[in-house]
């Protein structure tokens, strides 16, 4: 078969709720890989987000991160959209006196208010036993007034907003976009968690940049997803595969369904494509 450039999200499709891959993946992503096919990480995490080892590893061809704000070739980066200053600032004001939590996914790492922080320590703690783990994920202590003039930030997460998408998105202005995220509360809850990216870049946008850096059509793309960012990746890929966790929208939108991730979902999905 053709060679295929393989976009796989990370928490809820690559990796479990422990953080960990498991066995049965690894063996199909390692099979791929050497049946000539890219795999490329595609998750809404910053940078200094995504695990080491995964960055290390000779599995992956590449990444798109950020929700498609930055995309890596080997090693080589590509692309790096940082929001602008002056909307940064906007949109850390409404956050700030909606009173969520919220981080700065930027390039140099994950920043949050001291508020924020120590309520990402608490939620991601008991699963991060390593400090410098814990700190890659949900963030460090920032003063309010450094977070504004972050320069290298890339999207904007939040967690128990009081606030709809479209009220966010209202106050914030075209230069934005909302979508929720993949640890979702409850689709009908009065708190919301999602994300907030610069509306010119997506996961589709970071997929075709690497596509057309590594000469591949998107007709030859497949993405793997479980979340709400995960729907326009879904879409636009030439096969776009749902895991049998995710949410019902995205399996109405993906062209195969697989199992759950821990019922062997990423080899199963390989496999039922002919990849391995």
């Amino acid at each position: 078969m053709k060679k295929k450039v393989i976009f796989l999200d990370l928490d809820g499709t690559m990796l479990d709720a422990n953080g960990r891959i498991p066995s049965s993946a690894r063996t199909a992503m390692s099979q791929a890989r050497k049946n000539g096919h890219q795999l490329v990480i595609c998750s809404g995490r910053g940078v200094m987000q995504i695990p080491q080892e995964l960055k290390d590893s000779p599995l992956f061809s590449g990444i798109v991160c950020a929700t498609g704000a930055y995309v890596q070739v080997g090693g080589n980066i590509i692309l790096c959209a940082c929001i602008r200053p002056d909307q940064l600032r906007k949109i850390v004001h409404f956050l700030e006196d909606s009173g969520a939590y919220y981080f700065l996914q930027c390039v140099s790492g994950n920043y949050g208010t001291a508020r924020s922080a120590k309520y990402g320590e608490e939620m991601i703690g008991p699963r991060k036993s390593d400090p410098i783990k814990k700190g890659a994920f949900y963030g460090v202590p920032v003063e309010l007034s450094r977070l504004e003039t972050m320069t290298d930030c890339n999207k904007l997460i939040y967690f128990e907003c009081r606030k709809t998408d479209e009220e966010i998105l209202c106050s914030a202005g075209s230069y934005f976009q909302v979508t929720g995220s993949s640890m979702l509360i409850d689709e009908n809850a009065s708190l919301r968690n999602g994300e907030i990216t610069d509306a010119r870049y997506t996961k589709s946008t970071g997929m075709d940049c690497y596509l057309r850096a590594v000469g591949i059509s998107r007709e030859d793309s497949v993405a793997f997803g479980d979340g709400p960012n995960d729907i326009d990746m879904i879409c636009h890929a030439g096969t776009g595969v749902a895991m049998g966790n995710a949410i019902g929208l995205l399996k109405k939108e993906a062209d195969i369904i697989t199992t759950d991730i821990n019922d062997n979902g990423i080899f199963n999905g390989f496999r039922k494509l002919g990849l391995i």
